[in-house]
């Protein structure tokens, strides 16, 4: 019979009757790996081709879209720019064209730009000029001449 050693060291089976180290059990027989062993099969490499190639597939796939993408992005960041300055630009000029239409609504500048750039004069008394009546092309019939407001009808 059998019984474990005591102590810190003691980790061995020991004979109880004659004190003696108990024979170790047998361990299966460990052969050494070959070359040839060790190697995967055909199957097996092949199966790692295809899934490194899909994998470089793949990460090149989307290394090419992300780069797509920031051509794109880059177009219309330049086109919103572009929209952005076309923008400042027509407000400047509508806050220009304001300004000169506050400066050019007054009587007073209006009658200035009149004599000194376009020549014009005050008059000197205002006269109203009333038109005569007349008649466009031939009347058909004959107006009555008592009543002049009358319009020719044409048969």
């Amino acid at each position: 019979m059998t019984v474990e050693a005591e102590g810190p060291l003691a980790r061995r089976a020991v004979d109880r009757e004659s004190g003696a180290p108990a024979p170790r059990p047998s361990r299966p027989r460990l052969r050494p790996i070959t070359a040839h062993a060790a190697r995967p099969s055909r199957r097996t490499l092949r199966r790692r081709r295809i899934l490194i190639g899909l994998g470089a597939t793949v990460l090149f796939g989307v290394l090419f879209s992300a780069a797509a993408l920031q051509v794109v992005l880059i177009g219309n960041q330049t086109k919103l720019d572009r929209l952005q300055s076309r923008i400042s630009d027509a407000r400047e000029e509508q806050y220009n064209l304001r300004r000169q239409e506050t400066l050019l609504r007054s009587p007073q500048d209006v009658a200035d730009i009149a004599t000194s750039q376009l020549g014009m004069v005050a008059p000197e008394r205002a006269v109203l000029v009333s038109p005569e009546p007349l008649l466009i092309g031939v009347p058909t019939t004959t107006v009555p001449a008592a009543d002049p407001t009358a319009i020719p009808t044409v048969p």
